[in-house]
């Protein structure tokens, strides 16, 4: 006789889970106690067992699918047995007409539910700041002009530089919230968010808080690269420990980006805009960015936000100051 793998119930107040990705492929051997599945909950991440042996006949939810507890992710039965009524245990709803339903990949479910974990779980709240880079881009480019071929320092290898800096003075942002207890990293670890064709990966530049303006300029290039060529390797991509997302090169005047698991805060920084500015009382062009900063309240309150985003601010203002 058939038996259906369920979505597990956590608890009362646990209503659905997200399939994050199947272990087993259909037509697979089973045992019982196997773990075949992981779903994610707004408690955890889950390991679905086999709950009997035989073979794991049909596969009826995609990986990255939302479902309620209870409702049937697979069957298992002897290879050659009759299956059930496949409607009564999971009455498909067809969409409509000229839609089609693709399932999500590797990457898009790992997004998806780490997206979702960290809006359900960590209280967001912003902190905004206009910087003037009109300085940090004269620097940058008589910096490069200096360096060997090949080797150019980026507006966003300051950025790090400076979120690098503004952290040893603030160390409660290399911190993240765990069982009501705030567990701090000795190792400021910056992740950099960069799109793939797959979906989005942040890497890590480890160890920042030892690494000057260029060494960064120079590993930020080749970790991209890797990205980019699947490359990484798994403490650059799990080591996480603050992240900066730069939509700038899209002519994006600002964003908020979402925090990403479990850190305590992410920067979102747009484009470098020549704009009307007021300095000493008159009217003059610079170079602006607005940067916003996103915070887990559980960590950092508003006033520690604020002064993070100051100093960040005014490393990337007076820009010599990242040397």
């Amino acid at each position: 006789m058939a038996v259906a793998v369920e979505m597990p119930r956590m608890g009362p107040d646990a209503h659905e889970g997200v399939l994050v990705r199947w272990l087993k492929t259909e037509g697979s051997p089973v045992t019982p106690g196997e773990v075949i599945a992981e779903i994610e909950t707004d408690k955890a991440i889950v390991e679905v067992e086999a709950p009997a042996a035989g073979s794991l006949v049909k596969l009826l939810a995609a990986e990255g699918a939302t479902l309620p507890a209870g409702s049937a992710l697979a069957l298992i039965a002897a290879p050659d047995e009759a299956l059930p009524n496949l409607e009564t245990l999971q009455p498909p709803a067809p969409p409509p007409t000229g839609e089609e339903r693709v399932p999500l990949n590797r990457m898009r479910s790992l997004i998806a539910a780490r997206t979702s974990r960290s809006k359900r779980e960590a209280p967001h709240f912003y902190v905004i700041s206009e910087i003037d880079m009109t300085e940090a881009v004269r620097f940058r480019r008589e910096l490069s002009e200096t360096l060997p071929a090949g080797v150019r320092v980026s507006v966003n290898d300051m950025i790090i530089k400076a979120c690098a800096l503004a952290i040893k003075k603030h160390p409660i942002f290399n911190a993240y919230f765990h069982d009501y207890h705030l567990v701090h990293s000795p190792h400021v670890n910056i992740g950099v968010a960069v799109a793939v064709n797959q979906g989005l990966i942040i890497p890590a530049i480890t160890d920042c808080q030892d690494r000057d303006l260029v060494n960064i300029a120079q590993t930020s290039k080749a970790l991209i690269e890797r990205a980019h060529g699947g490359a990484l390797k798994p403490s650059e991509y799990t080591g996480c420990t603050f992240a900066i997302s730069n939509l700038g090169m899209y002519d994006v005047d600002s964003f908020t980006a979402i925090i990403y698991p479990p850190n305590a805060a992410v920067l979102a920084v747009g484009s470098v805009k020549e704009k009307p500015a007021v300095k000493g009382g008159e009217i003059t062009i610079a170079r602006l960015m607005k940067a916003t900063l996103s915070i887990d309240h559980r960590v950092i309150d508003g006033a520690g936000g604020a002064q993070f985003l100051h100093d960040v601010k005014k490393l990337l203002e007076r820009p010599s100051s990242l040397l």
